[in-house]
């Protein structure tokens, strides 16, 4: 009974969380061209970042559902390889175009630090798309190293420019990311990690609804402050 009811909670909160993902994805697409051109780049780069998140929780949703139909068989085995891939693909490039529009937010050039977490998530992608068990802890730290780097970039210059939309973002970026940590280091078991996935999907949107109230809007993007 135990493991029914856990089951429907799963997919309750699965149904819930892709529905509003979706629907962030179509409000920021139709507000899309209601800012000025100085700061559409930052916006498209969050659209973007949640339009990939849309369809790959989308996709992941659908492998989990025929690891379940297929039981133990290989077409499951082979439905929950695609959806791990897929997974780690897609908060991949959620976190990279979070970058991006960190960039375009506050015009940031590119710097070292910079380029430092792109390369650390092109060698991430690299692991994902070509798994190899000796490679796969390398992988994993490069994806918390990526994820922390983009968080202090972000909190970094939000603070000093007292910027309270990319403060948000940035805290509950991190909160993201230190719900994936345990899960890719200490915790196994489906319970466990979907307790950890519940306040990750959380702040998920909380990014969405932070960046759709407060960047896409007539007004255009909060006037941060500029160094002296």
């Amino acid at each position: 009974m135990g493991v029914h009811v856990m089951l429907l909670i799963k997919i309750v909160f699965n149904v819930f969380y892709l529905a509003a993902i979706w629907m962030l994805v179509l409000l920021m697409y139709k507000r899309k061209n209601i800012v000025g051109y100085k700061e559409k780049f930052t916006i498209q780069s969050i659209l973007f970042a949640f339009l990939v998140l849309a369809f790959g929780e989308t996709l992941c949703g659908i492998f989990k559902v025929m690891t379940y139909i297929f039981g133990s068989t290989n077409y499951s085995n082979i439905a929950a390889r695609n959806g791990t891939i897929i997974s780690g693909v897609t908060v991949t490039l959620f976190i990279t175009l979070l970058l991006l529009a960190f960039k375009y937010h506050f015009s940031k050039r590119i710097d070292f630090f910079q380029v430092v977490l792109l390369f650390f998530a092109t060698l991430r992608l690299i692991t994902i798309v070509f798994p190899d068990e000796k490679l796969k802890f390398s992988g994993d730290v490069l994806f918390v190293a990526l994820g922390l780097g983009v968080v202090f970039l972000i909190l970094k210059e939000a603070f000093e420019r007292y910027d309270t939309n990319f403060t948000q973002i940035g805290i509950m970026l991190l909160i993201s990311i230190l719900c994936y940590i345990p899960i890719l280091f200490f915790v196994s078991g489906d319970k466990s990690t979907f307790l950890l996935m519940i306040p990750k999907a959380i702040a998920n949107l909380v990014i969405g609804m932070v960046s759709l109230n407060g960047l896409f809007r007539k007004s255009g993007i909060n006037v941060v402050k500029l160094r002296g």
